[in-house]
């Protein structure tokens, strides 16, 4: 911590004119300067503790609120107190292009946050993580409702919102999202989420929207089996007409055919597919899409109930390539998972 103190102060000095603030220290990359014996989670704790002291001293110097003026992006995904560092921000940065945060207390760093994201005049990139090892997916620290409401003021400058582990428990949360009329990405990815938000995005434009993810998104009804929410918003021909990137895996106990059906009938334009295939009767519609977007450069296919053979699929794909003269440069079958890539 002492030689990384002398070089923050260093750069800071020399009168740096810093863009990018990214705090990226993962375990295994911690791990090399310890011993690998049953220690390490104490000494990980003792050295968090010394980076969050490095840090707030670093950022409590005039120096340094002078270098980061003009940051455009900042990155923290490391599990630290991070209030003195957005603490800092709020009062230095106004023109932030970029901001992810990944963190497992956000009931604690929630109002800082917050104020940090609507301080921004611009900013373009958000990307809100929770932490992938919380004991509990609906407790506290793992709500993000509030930052999802958050997103209502300056929602016209949001192109790229992900939100990564973690719950919402507002049924209108996604209205904060109906203005993004510039957004171009939307990932939610390991996120339970009340059914009535996904009526909510039916009813979205998001006109220049290219992609669209959704991984292993719990659907909040209270019933054992629902009908697949996303069937409405792929029918929505503002949302489908531009799309080159559709995600939807990990839904369980949810129909998954008539998904596939209005993939089929909506989608010209994708380059980037990945779906579940649940029953044999869905193959078909595979066959449909990749006849109605002939620019697919990747597609994969998930299995998440059966063990379905895609023996006939594949079969399609290789004729399918030499009709469209596209060479496949990946072709990977893990029995429950198909991956194809093509030039």
């Amino acid at each position: 911590m002492t030689f990384l103190f002398i070089i923050l102060r260093v750069i800071t000095f020399k009168g740096a004119n810093i863009k990018r603030f990214i705090i990226n220290l993962k375990d295994r990359n911690v791990n090399m300067f310890f011993d690998n014996d049953d220690t390490f989670g104490n000494k990980w704790d003792i050295t968090k503790f010394k980076l969050e002291n490095t840090l707030t001293t670093f950022l409590s110097m005039d120096a340094t609120k002078r270098c980061l003026k003009n940051l455009r992006y900042f990155v923290c995904d490391i599990l630290i107190d991070k209030s003195n560092i957005l603490k800092t921000l709020i009062a230095t940065c106004t023109n932030l292009q970029g901001i992810k945060v990944q963190d497992d207390s956000y009931n604690f760093i929630k109002d800082t946050l917050i104020s940090l994201i609507q301080n921004q005049n611009n900013l373009e990139h958000l990307h809100i993580q929770g932490s992938s090892n919380s004991e509990s997916d609906q407790n506290t620290e793992s709500n993000i409702t509030d930052l999802v409401l958050s997103l209502e003021k300056n929602a016209s400058s949001y192109k790229k919102i992900l939100f990564e582990n973690g719950y919402i428990d507002n049924d209108i949360a996604f209205k904060t999202l109906m203005n993004c009329n510039n957004l171009e990405i939307l990932q939610i990815k390991d996120l339970k989420i009340p059914y009535k938000n996904f009526e909510l995005l039916a009813l979205a434009e998001f006109p220049k929207l290219k992609c669209l993810s959704y991984i292993n998104t719990v659907i909040e009804t209270g019933k054992p089996y629902i009908t697949n929410p996303f069937v409405r918003i792929i029918n929505n021909k503002n949302i489908s007409s531009k799309l080159q990137k559709l995600h939807l895996v990990g839904f369980v106990n949810v129909e998954n055919y008539k998904l596939l059906s209005a993939t089929a009938d909506n989608f010209k334009n994708l380059i980037d597919l990945c779906v579940q295939i649940t029953r044999k009767e869905e193959i078909p519609l595979l066959s449909m899409i990749m006849k109605n977007c002939s620019m697919m450069k990747q597609i994969r296919l998930v299995n998440p109930l059966t063990s379905y053979n895609f023996k006939e699929f594949k079969e399609f794909i290789r004729e399918w390539s030499i009709e469209k003269r596209k060479k496949i440069i990946r072709f990977d079958d893990y029995g429950l998972h198909v991956h194809i890539e093509w030039e």
